[in-house]
């Protein structure tokens, strides 16, 4: 019976091991295909935007379409009205941020969407920026690295929670990115 209950045991234990390393891969395969799902939205937006065809998005509250005139803040309200309903995959919490706050809404899986016009500058700049002139950052975290800059969990200087390798004191591999529009390109890291 003792021979019995161990193999049960072991075998639980293997099976646990087997399906939280398969609800994660789901939520990573998830995640990553949600931040396709939103970039392909973006660069299909801001392309029509750019061309000056109606895009679908408006200010919310309001029939006024988003185009080349209005702001960079016009067109993030715009689309946080449109990627509402987009859960994290890891925490069910809302999947876009359009928040600098890394201490709190910068976790694993969120894509976080700011007018970006400077490189270097504070994380989100340029909002008064009309669309024919905005840049915008589209960041998605693969890990949670929120905190204060110069702590273990942070993204910038200092940061230990990615998975690439460090060069001058940035560590690579925690989030993506990509930019859009006119951000000043001598400032932008390759």
């Amino acid at each position: 019976m003792l021979v019995v209950m161990v193999i049960l045991a072991i075998l639980g234990t293997i099976g646990t091991v087997a399906y939280t390393t398969y609800m994660t891969q789901i939520k990573n395969d998830l995640s990553t295909r949600q931040k396709g799902n939103v970039i392909e939205h973006i660069d299909t937006t801001v392309d029509l935007i750019s061309k000056g065809v109606d895009s679908g998005l408006t200010l919310p509250g309001t029939n006024m379409r988003i185009t080349s005139e209005s702001t960079c803040a016009e067109f993030l309200e715009g689309l946080k009205a449109s990627t509402a309903a987009m859960r994290n995959p890891y925490d069910g919490s809302p999947a876009i941020t359009f928040s600098t706050d890394y201490e709190r809404f910068q976790k694993r899986g969120k894509i976080r969407i700011t007018c970006y016009k400077l490189h270097k500058m504070t994380a989100s700049n340029g909002g008064s920026c009309k669309m024919s002139e905005a840049g915008i950052r589209v960041t998605h975290f693969k890990y949670n690295c929120g905190g204060s800059c110069n702590s273990p969990l942070c993204t910038y200087p200092g940061s230990d929670c990615g998975n690439g390798p460090v060069i001058n004191g940035w560590t690579y591999g925690a989030q993506t990115e990509k930019y859009y529009g006119k951000v000043e390109a001598r400032f932008v890291k390759s």
